[in-house]
C-alpha cells in the first residue's frame, strides 16, 4: 500500500490503462461462461474474485488475465460449437511454417520504418527513449531477466492478441468494418507500450494482425506477436550479455 501511495499521477494512470484494456476485458470475456452455466459460481464469490483478480494484477501486472486468458482458451477448446468465436480459434495446420516466414519479414520491415521515424523525431529534437520493459530488463539479475523474457515472449503475444484482436478488433469489426476497427485497436494496442519510439512498430504490428486474424485466426497473430517480441528480446540479451551501452 505504501508502495501504490508513492505513485506518480503518471504511474496511476499508466496503472489504470493496464487495468482497464488488460485486465478488464479478459475477466468480462470469462464471466459469459458463467452466465451460461458453463462454470457455476455464487454472485458474492464472484465478486470477491474479481477484487483479488484486479489487486493480483496490479502487483504481478500481465499474469493474472493471461491465466484468465489460458483458462478461456481451454473451456472453447472443450465446448466447441463452430461459431464465429471458434472459427477464429481454429489450429494453424499447414499454414504455421508460412506464418513464422511472414512475422520475419514483417519484423524487418516495420523496423526499418520505425527507424527512419526515430531518425527524423530526433533531427526535430523530439525525445527519444528506450521502451521501460527495455530498461528494466538490461539492468535487471539474470533471474529476473528470465521473468522478464517469459513476459515478453510468451505472456504478452497470448494474452495481448487475445484482447486486441479476438475480442476488440473482431466484436468492434462487425459493426464499425474491419479498416475503422483495425486503426482503433491498433491505437488501443500502441498506447499501454507508452512509448514514442516504438509507436510506429507497435501500430504497425496491431495492423498487420489484424490482417493475419482476419485471414488465418488468432494463432497467426500470436506467432507473429511472438516472433516480433522474441527478435526484440534477443537484441537484447545479446546488449546485456555484451555490455553494450545504450545509454540508459
Amino acid at each position: 500500500m505504501k508502495h501504490l501511495m508513492s505513485l506518480s499521477t503518471i504511474d496511476l494512470i499508466k496503472m489504470l490503462i493496464v487495468l482497464f484494456l488488460l485486465a478488464v476485458p479478459p475477466w468480462v470475456n470469462f464471466r459469459k461462461y458463467i452466465k451460461h452455466g458453463r462454470i457455476r459460481i455464487n454472485e458474492f464469490f464472484l465478486t470477491l474474485i474479481f477484487i483479488l483478480y484486479l489487486t493480483a494484477t496490479l502487483f504481478t501486472e500481465n499474469l493474472m488475465p493471461f491465466i484468465i486468458v489460458v483458462m478461456t482458451l481451454y473451456i472453447e477448446s472443450k465446448n466447441r460449437d463452430f461459431n464465429d468465436e471458434d472459427f477464429y480459434l481454429r489450429k494453424l495446420g499447414k499454414n504455421t511454417g508460412k506464418i513464422f516466414l511472414y512475422s520475419i519479414e514483417f519484423k524487418i520491415f516495420i523496423s526499418l520504418i520505425n527507424a527512419f521515424v526515430v531518425v527524423i523525431l530526433q533531427k526535430y529534437n523530439v525525445s527519444v527513449e528506450n521502451q521501460e520493459v527495455t530498461k528494466e530488463l538490461l539492468q535487471s539479475n539474470w533471474v529476473e531477466t528470465v521473468i522478464y523474457l517469459i513476459m515478453i515472449v510468451i505472456i504478452a503475444p497470448v494474452l495481448e492478441e487475445f484482447i486486441f484482436r479476438h475480442l476488440i478488433y473482431s466484436n468492434l469489426a462487425k459493426k464499425t468494418g474491419a479498416i475503422f476497427a483495425a486503426i482503433i485497436s491498433s491505437l488501443l494496442f500502441t498506447i499501454p507500450h507508452y512509448n514514442i519510439a516504438g509507436s510506429v512498430s507497435f501500430f504497425g504490428v496491431g495492423l498487420f494482425n489484424c490482417y493475419l486474424y482476419d485471414k488465418y485466426g488468432y494463432r497467426a497473430s500470436v506467432i507473429n506477436h511472438f516472433v516480433f517480441n522474441f527478435t526484440s528480446a534477443f537484441l537484447m540479451l545479446l546488449m546485456k550479455g555484451f555490455h553494450v551501452d545504450i545509454g540508459i
